[in-house]
């Protein structure tokens, strides 16, 4: 099975999407600060899962809440938008539990991992 048709990375391709439309009606004071950082970010995150670094997936989707809870603080996001991300993270952090959970279970079996 290809990575690309995880839940997973579904989940993250769909947040990335939508963080890339939502930073590309920032207002200009946010839009190459923490919007950039957040786009970026979200990239970062499905290449990560690619690789199947769930660690550093796991850290870069924590960065991603971060700029997201910074944006809304900032006024520069709706309670609405805000409230959509929150869920959207949510899915792709439960998908990387899982992942990893599923990972050091075929480890500790002693299952030879692909």
């Amino acid at each position: 099975m290809h990575l690309s048709s995880l839940q997973v990375h579904g989940e993250a391709y769909g947040l990335c999407l939508e963080v890339c439309r939502f930073c590309a009606n920032l207002e200009k004071t946010y839009k190459y600060s923490l919007g950039e950082q957040l786009r970026n970010t979200a990239f970062r995150l499905i290449v990560e899962i690619d690789a199947a670094h769930i660690a550093e997936s796991r850290r870069l989707l924590s960065e991603a809440q971060l700029c997201i809870r910074m944006l809304v603080d900032l006024n520069a996001m709706s309670h609405k938008r805000f409230l959509s991300f929150v869920e959207m993270t949510d899915k792709v952090s439960r998908q990387l539990m899982a992942w990893e959970r599923s990972k050091s279970t075929v480890t500790s079996a002693g299952v030879p991992m692909q």
